[in-house]
């Protein structure tokens, strides 16, 4: 068989392509398409209305990044993790609401420079679903102190930190606080975003849980 050979009308492209370069195949010669029929370019093998329909798209060319785990972010070149610790709170039932303004974050930079954090934006979101998260904002509290854990060095009031190369350091991350009143099947959560050396911008959940006891 010659690269001129026309295709049978019956057969697929993969019949086609694992025949190209043999000598014969074997199936019958196809018969000549009528003198209406446009030909196909010698040497070049055809395409299948479906691909030839089928559009080249950004997400052909490079998938997304995979959605973080829940109250987790991650920089771009997947070196520096941010992890929140879920809130913990309790009111008394006919008493006062609870008070939230402060997380815990854990930082971890697995690359051999330091990185820098921003704490830049917060939603508080409330909601009351048993089976739906919160979505509803009812409040933007300002961000006012992101700093290690265990760090006693006097200093001005700071929303940004340093991570040395190749370590792990816990932070507490302190705003204007927010009043939580649990009733049946209310839903909590506080929404943090981040700057990552003045470069980029991720976003975590920090899981919020509300209880109410009896007096």
């Amino acid at each position: 068989m010659t690269r001129a050979m026309r295709m049978a009308p019956g057969l697929r492209c993969a019949t086609v392509l694992l025949c190209w370069d043999l000598v014969a195949c074997d199936r019958p010669p196809a018969a000549s398409p009528g003198p209406d029929a446009p030909a196909s370019p010698v040497g070049v093998p055809a395409v299948s209305a479906t691909s030839a329909a089928t559009p080249v798209t950004s997400a052909s060319v490079s998938a997304p990044r995979a959605p973080q785990a829940a109250g987790t972010a991650q920089s771009r070149d997947g070196k520096l993790t941010l992890a929140a610790q879920p809130i913990y709170a309790v009111h008394t039932h006919g008493g006062d609401e609870a008070k939230i303004g402060r997380f815990t974050l854990s930082a971890r930079n697995t690359s051999a420079r330091e990185r820098r954090i921003e704490l830049t934006k917060l939603e508080y979101r409330t909601g009351h679903s048993c089976d739906e998260p919160p979505t509803k904002v009812s409040a933007r509290p300002k961000p006012q102190l992101l700093v290690p854990d265990e760090d006693h060095d006097p200093r001005p009031p700071s929303t940004s930190g340093v991570v040395p190369p190749e370590s792990e350091l816990k932070f507490s991350a302190q705003f204007d606080s927010v009043g939580a009143y649990y009733t049946h099947c209310d839903r909590f959560a506080l929404v943090a975003w981040f700057v990552l050396d003045a470069s980029e911008t991720v976003q975590l959940e920090v899981a919020l849980h509300v209880e109410r006891e009896e007096p």
